[in-house]
């Protein structure tokens, strides 16, 4: 470091290189099979801890009461990620009925049974339900009135745009992403939810000089909220609203050039969480990138045009079938919920993972019995 000025974080990034470097080291000095050993993922151990996350937990977990449906929804991902089943203690039906009890009768869920309404939990049960899968999992999403829980955390345009988290709370880019992402899941009218909220221009003035995008306009470019603006944009078909080079630039730049990971901001360590926004951007930045130069071939317009183009409502499938609706007081005007298509042959993640077990499990049978016959022959 001679010749460059020191800072706490310099020294900080610093320190955590030579360490990494150690590490490299006693991993190069093993070799073949004891190497690979260190390299690979415990997915049972993985999973036997995820497992314990769902019922009763320590005291030590109060201080997450107002989390509890991300808990679910963290365990049910990352199970069915795993290919791994729920544990035997705890149905899906519990589950379901849990985040039933955290859902508001005004629409949307609390943190916890009893909480009132925020658009973070309402994401995560939401996700945790899909996740579960099932036509009692679904059913047990109340739209109509989630919709017009959606409606009323929306923020006028002429009042500065998104979305609040709560009744009278803070407003950022990351209720814009769970409004959107939660209205997407569940079929209902997502161009009016942006038009109503204002959305698109809201996040397009969190786009920083850097290139990421800030909690809010005006605040430090953030991975986190750089995930979920774009993600929002996406979804709500309106990405080019941002110089996305500029952001590629910035996203690129968060990785570590030893640890390998992402940190979230300009001169933070990396961290596993931060590599988990940041990893989510590129996806989406490698299709919209890979879209729009696609698209510039074809129409021959130059690389610098920012033009909004405009995109058709989205049109249920005509299966679907007919849902008594609750009427919308919030909405300035008439708000049609699509109803949920016929749930009875959908399967969600989780119960992909329950028949992948049992045909693993059927599988292993038929090969022991194989081999039993082989014996018996044999002798």
């Amino acid at each position: 470091m001679a010749g460059l000025l020191k800072t706490s974080t310099s020294q900080q990034q610093h320190a955590l290189e030579l360490k990494l470097c150690g590490l490299y080291q006693n991993l190069l000095e093993l070799e073949g099979e004891e190497r690979d050993e260190l390299l690979l993922l415990l997915r049972d151990r993985h999973a036997r801890y995820l497992q314990g996350g769902l019922g009763y937990l320590p005291a030590g977990f109060i201080s997450l009461d107002a989390s509890r449906p991300w808990i679910c929804y963290w365990v049910l991902h990352g199970l069915a990620l795993l290919d791994s089943p729920l544990p035997a203690y705890i149905s899906a039906d519990q589950v379901t009925a849990f985040l039933s009890s955290c859902q508001h009768p005004s629409g949307g869920y609390g943190g916890g049974p009893g909480q009132m309404p925020h658009l973070a939990p309402t994401y995560a049960a939401v996700s945790a339900l899909l996740t579960l899968g099932g036509k009692a999992a679904y059913k047990s999403i109340n739209r109509a009135a989630l919709w017009d829980f959606l409606c009323r955390m929306a923020i006028p345009p002429e009042q500065g745009g998104g979305f609040r988290m709560h009744e009278g709370g803070e407003s950022d880019v990351r209720s814009c992403y769970t409004a959107l992402a939660v209205a997407s899941s569940l079929g209902l009218d997502m161009p009016t939810l942006s038009t109503k909220s204002g959305m698109v221009d809201y996040i397009r003035r969190c786009q920083t000089y850097e290139g990421g995008l800030g909690g809010e306009p005006g605040n430090e470019a953030h991975g986190g909220y750089t995930f979920c603006g774009l993600a929002a944009l996406k979804l709500a078909g309106q990405p080019e609203v941002l110089d996305l080079p500029r952001l590629l630039h910035w996203a690129a730049q968060r990785q570590g050039w030893v640890e390998g990971g992402f940190n979230g901001r300009t001169n933070k360590l990396v961290d596993g969480c931060y590599s988990f926004w940041q990893g989510g951007v590129f996806p989406l930045l490698q299709q919209l990138l890979a879209t729009g130069e696609q698209h510039r071939q074809q129409q021959q317009v130059p690389a610098v045009s920012r033009s909004s183009p405009t995109y058709p409502p989205l049109t249920p499938p005509s299966s679907w079938q007919q849902q008594e609706q609750q009427p919308q007081q919030q909405c300035s005007q008439e708000i049609v919920v699509p109803p949920l298509p016929d749930l009875s042959r959908v399967q969600g993640p989780q119960q992909q993972v329950k028949l992948l077990v049992l045909c693993r499990a059927n599988a292993a049978a038929a090969t022991r019995h194989q081999q039993c016959s082989s014996c018996c022959l044999v002798s």
